[in-house]
This record gives C-alpha cells, structure tokens and sequence, in this order.
C-alpha cells in the first residue's frame, strides 16, 4: 500500500473513530454531566478548572469552569440570556458537543435565529 492511501485510511479511520463520540442535545438538555465529555482541563499550581466554551451570538465564548460552585448557576444564565434574545424556543435547539474539535469549536449551536445573528455580527464587524 501507498504511504498516501494509508496515510488517507489512517485519516479517515480517525475521523470516524472521533465522531463516534460526538453528541447532539437539546440546548435545554445541556448540563455538567453531558458537557464533562468536552471540558478542557487547567492544571496549574494552585489551579483545577475543567472548562468549557459556549458559543455566543458573536464573535465571542462564555467560559464555565465545571469545577466551580457556580457552574450550575452560570449554565442557566447563560441559557436565559438567549432566551432573551431568541426566545424559548432557543432551548429546543440542536447542540453539537464534538470533542475532537478545537477548544473554541467543541460546542456548536444549531439554530438559524443563533446563526443569522452570529453572521450578520460578522458581518458588521468587518464591513
């Protein structure tokens, strides 16, 4: 076999291995447990944070360190701010949790009222 046709195989294989992991939520279905899968470790001295990073409307992240007291608290903040914006059907919204993806990309929302806000932010941003 080519080094390139393995190299493709041994690609491929990981991809597919990767994705078997990949979950899809209802926003208001999202919690500790089923965001732990994607949290990203801080190990520093003095320091033990797990954390996540929830997209928002922009160009921007929320940062929620599972280990904090007020995680819980912090998650439906979050969540209330897009009801706000969107409305409670923002909660019925599709979330992608994908740890194989970057940090800043592991948490994807799919909605088009989150998307079309998220775009037209863009798109003022840079024009």
């Amino acid at each position: 076999m080519k080094l390139d046709n393995l190299r493709k195989l041994i690609k491929e294989e990981l991809k597919r291995a990767l994705n078997e992991t990949r979950q899809t939520i209802p926003l208001k279905n999202l919690n500790k447990d089923n965001l732990t899968s994607i949290a990203s470790p801080i190990k520093m001295i003095g320091i033990d944070q797990l954390n996540i990073n929830l997209p928002n409307p922009n160009d921007s992240l929320t940062t929620l360190d599972l280990n904090s007291e007020f995680f819980d608290l912090k998650l439906e903040e979050y969540k209330n701010d897009l009801v706000d914006k969107f409305g409670a059907n923002i909660l019925n919204a599709s979330v992608i949790l994908d740890p194989s993806e970057e940090w800043f990309n592991k948490i994807k929302i799919d909605d088009k009222d989150f998307l079309e806000a998220k775009k037209q932010y863009l798109q003022r941003k840079f024009n």
